[in-house]
């Protein structure tokens, strides 16, 4: 069930990085089809569904705390709740300016947030996942890929 809750956080959250830009662009031109709203979104688009991941090595880690690991996995928690508040500030924090000339570099600026926030997260997966292997530690099915 919570996790029926989660996508629901998510595609809502989705849905209003698009209404956002949308609905204050200047004039009516909207700059969903420019090549840098694209390279933004396709950033955003290709990291999202990896918050399904984070939330579920957050799980297993959380079911596989031993009085031995559980420093360490407290640590991985926490790298893995910043990565998912990075996300979630920048979504928050995404909102075209309605003024054209200032369009270009609001979305180069953004790019390389976004890019960032990508990199951050999936450098927390694959760190997380590398450490649970390693120790033996269970993963869930969803985040073997």
């Amino acid at each position: 069930m919570p996790r029926i809750v989660f996508l629901f956080l998510i595609m809502g959250a989705l849905s209003g990085c698009k209404q956002t830009a949308t609905e204050q662009t200047a004039s009516g031109d909207y700059v969903e089809s420019s090549p840098a709203y694209q390279e933004v979104m396709a950033i955003h688009d290709a990291v999202m569904p990896e918050m399904t991941t984070l939330h579920d090595l957050k799980k297993s880690l959380k079911q596989a705390e031993t009085p031995e690991n559980r420093d360490r996995i407290l640590v991985e928690i926490s790298r893995i709740e910043r990565a998912d508040e990075a996300m979630m500030e920048w979504m928050d924090g995404f909102d075209v300016p309605a003024d054209k000339d200032k369009v270009a570099d609001y979305l180069a600026l953004e790019k390389g947030k976004i890019q960032a926030v990508s990199d951050s997260m999936n450098q927390v997966i694959a760190d997380v996942k590398q450490f649970l292997a390693k120790n033996g530690l269970p993963q869930n099915e969803t985040n073997r890929k």
